[in-house]
Order: C-alpha cells, then structure tokens, then sequence
C-alpha cells in the first residue's frame, strides 16, 4: 500500500537559485562572445543594454504573483494566481529542483511542446519541499510502473 501524502497548498516563493542559474548562464555567454572585432561604442552599448535587460527581468519576476502548490488524493497541483488549478506529473527530482510536467488536455501542440515547473528548494520550507520531493519520487516509480 502507498503511503498517504498531503500538503495544504503553499505559496511558492521568489527563488535566488533560479536568478543565480539563469544570471551566471547568460553571463557567461555574454563573457564569452567574441568582442575583439566590435568598436568600444558598441561594446559598451551592449554591456549597458545587457544590465538594463537582466534588471527588468529581475523586477519582473519579483513583481509577479505567486503560484501556490499542494498535493491531494488526486496528486500534486498548482494554483496560480487566478485560481486555475493545474496537475502535476513530476518527471526529475532532487535535492536542488524539482521539475513537473504540467498535465493538460491531449492536443498536437501539447504533445509537441509540454509545459514544465521548476521548483527550486528555496522556494518551499525545508519540511514541505522534503515532503514533495518524496511524492515526486513515488509518482514517477508509480507511473513508471505502469507503463
């Protein structure tokens, strides 16, 4: 029998980690294009524009609502902010993210491009995200014993 998993739905978070992935990643393609044949003018135009573009994404993702997540007997679901409630069907799970593909109706463009959610340890309290994380891992031994 599996044991029973229940977590009342709970706000998410704004993640450091997440900003400190995406922030590094994209420096260091910005680090490493190849600047050696551009004039200083541009260079600097480019280093301005690319600071202007991180700072307002920043803002923008701390400006916007946050989901809550919570799991009940149907499994794992995430409430945005309007309400709308999505299911999860969690396909990585570890000890820094969780990532979950969002479950929706069966059309051509969602089986060619699925939704994901990435859930970042700092998001959740440690107790909640270890409570997920275990579900994440039964969910996927239990849909992968079923195919």
């Amino acid at each position: 029998m599996l044991p029973v998993f229940s977590l009342t739905a709970t706000k998410l978070n704004f993640s450091w980690v997440s900003v400190g992935l995406w922030t590094s990643a994209s420096a260091s393609c910005f680090i490493l294009l190849p600047f050696y044949w551009w004039p200083d003018v541009w260079q600097v135009t480019f280093s301005i524009l690319y600071s202007v573009i991180v700072l307002v994404s920043l803002g923008l993702a701390w400006r916007q609502p946050r989901s809550h997540i919570g799991i009940d007997s149907d499994g794992a679901y995430l409430r945005q902010h309007n309400n709308d409630l999505i299911r999860l069907d969690f396909v990585r799970a570890n000890a820094v993210q969780l990532i979950a593909r969002k479950v929706s109706d069966d059309t051509i463009w969602y089986s060619v491009w699925p939704q994901f959610c990435l859930i970042y340890r700092d998001q959740l309290g440690l107790e909640d995200y270890a409570l997920l994380r275990s579900f994440a891992a039964q969910d996927m031994l239990s849909r992968g014993a079923k195919r």
